[in-house]
């Protein structure tokens, strides 16, 4: 899960079945859940930004176009 690797993808690596591997993304979920509302940021700050190459991601208005600013 720390480098986002499809659900389908664990599956088959850990030999396990879909239900356990949904049981455990959700318990990994519901740990982390809340983790950082208590969480204030000082210093500097680095910010790390995810761009989306397949503009048919973010939907029909941006087909015929690219998005402006960030993804």
């Amino acid at each position: 899960m720390t480098f986002n690797v499809p659900l389908q993808q664990c599956i088959e690596v850990l030999e396990i079945s879909s239900n356990t591997a949904n049981l455990w993304r959700n318990q990994i979920f519901q740990t982390v859940n809340g983790y950082q509302d208590t969480l204030q940021l000082s210093g500097r700050i680095w910010i790390d930004e995810t761009y989306i190459e397949d503009y048919n991601v973010l939907g029909s208005d941006y087909i015929n176009q690219k998005p402006r600013g960030l993804s």
